[in-house]
């Protein structure tokens, strides 16, 4: 993902799976990346958010 980011596309479109994980009785969204081995490797949608910061378009 972060080399498709590193290009600075303009529409990135995910097509893929989430869940709702329960973490310290607070309800977290996750998406599903694959790993080298084809296993789901779940992470928090605010690390998914994260990796956008950098592509935001500027006015300037």
């Amino acid at each position: 993902m972060d080399a498709v980011l590193a290009q600075k596309p303009l529409i990135f479109h995910f097509i893929g799976h989430g869940r709702l994980e329960n973490q310290n009785n607070q309800e977290v969204g996750q998406i599903a990346f694959l790993d080298d081995l084809d296993e789901a490797m779940w992470v928090d949608a605010d690390y998914f958010s994260d990796r956008f910061e950098c592509n935001t378009i500027s006015d300037t």
